[in-house]
C-alpha cells in the first residue's frame, strides 16, 4: 500500500510541474507589450529606479524583455526583486511639457520578474494613480480614469497568462475598472504565470482607429519600436 502511495504521489508531482511549471531561465523571458489602437498619440515611461517619457503615436507598438530589477542589499529572500511599472496616459497636453506627465493621471501596466520565485513573472494593471481625487467622489463617471473611453485589454502568448479586461465608457456604474488596481490594497488584481511567456497590453482595443492597426506585424524581440 505505501509503494502504491507512494507512486500516486509520484505521479501527482508530475501532474502539479506540468500545470505549475518552475521558473523559466533569463534568456527564456519574454517581454510586456504594450500596442496602441487609440486615435491620440500615448505618453508613457518604463520605470525601475528611473525612466524618460516618450511618445506611443496611434498604431505605434513599444516591447521590452522582462528585465530584473534588484533593489539592494538591505532586501532580502522574496524582497530582494522588485517591479518595473510602465505609466502610460493620453493626456494631450503633456506633448508640450514631458514633466507634465508625472503630474498627469496614469494608469499603470506593471509586471515584476522574480528569477526565484515560480512561476517568475506577475502583472497587473492599476489605476491607484489614475484618479484626480483620491476617494470614491473620483470614481462616478464624471472624473474617469485615463483609458476609460475606449478601454483596454492584458492578453498572454499563452492561457496560463490570465486575461485584464477594461472594458470602455461605464459598463459597472462607478467608472472604475474592476479587473485593475483601484486601490493600493486590491491584490486579487495581481496575475501570474511563468516568465517565458508575453503580456501585450492593448489600449483603446474597440476604438474607431483599431481597425487600421495590425497587431500581427509585431517586430522582432529585443526591440523597442514605435511606426
Amino acid at each position: 500500500m505505501q509503494i502504491i502511495k507512494n507512486i500516486t504521489l509520484f505521479f501527482a508531482g508530475i501532474a502539479l510541474s506540468i500545470a505549475q511549471p518552475g521558473v523559466a531561465p533569463q534568456h527564456e523571458n519574454g517581454e510586456a507589450i504594450v500596442v496602441n489602437k487609440c486615435d491620440v498619440p500615448v505618453f508613457y515611461a518604463s520605470i525601475g529606479d528611473s525612466g524618460t517619457v516618450q511618445t506611443l503615436p496611434p498604431g505605434g507598438i513599444y516591447r521590452e524583455r522582462f528585465r530584473l530589477r534588484y533593489l539592494g542589499k538591505d532586501h532580502d529572500g522574496e524582497a530582494i526583486y522588485g517591479g518595473i511599472s510602465i505609466k502610460l496616459s493620453p493626456n494631450q497636453t503633456i506633448a508640450g511639457d514631458k514633466q507634465a506627465f508625472f503630474q498627469s493621471t496614469i494608469t499603470q501596466f506593471e509586471y515584476t520578474y522574480h528569477p526565484l520565485n515560480a512561476p517568475g513573472l506577475w502583472y497587473s494593471v492599476s489605476n491607484v494613480n489614475g484618479y484626480v481625487f483620491d476617494s470614491d467622489n473620483g470614481w462616478n463617471g464624471i472624473l474617469p480614469w485615463p483609458f476609460q473611453k475606449d478601454g483596454l485589454i492584458v492578453e498572454g502568448s499563452s492561457s496560463d497568462c490570465a486575461t485584464i479586461t477594461c472594458p470602455g465608457g461605464n459598463p459597472n456604474g462607478n467608472s472604475t475598472c474592476i479587473q485593475a488596481y483601484t486601490h493600493s490594497k486590491d491584490d486579487w488584481s495581481s496575475h501570474g504565470c511563468r516568465n517565458s511567456n508575453s503580456i501585450a497590453l492593448t489600449l483603446c482595443p474597440n476604438s474607431n482607429f483599431s481597425n487600421n492597426v495590425d497587431t500581427t506585424k509585431i517586430p522582432p524581440n529585443d526591440s523597442q519600436s514605435c511606426p
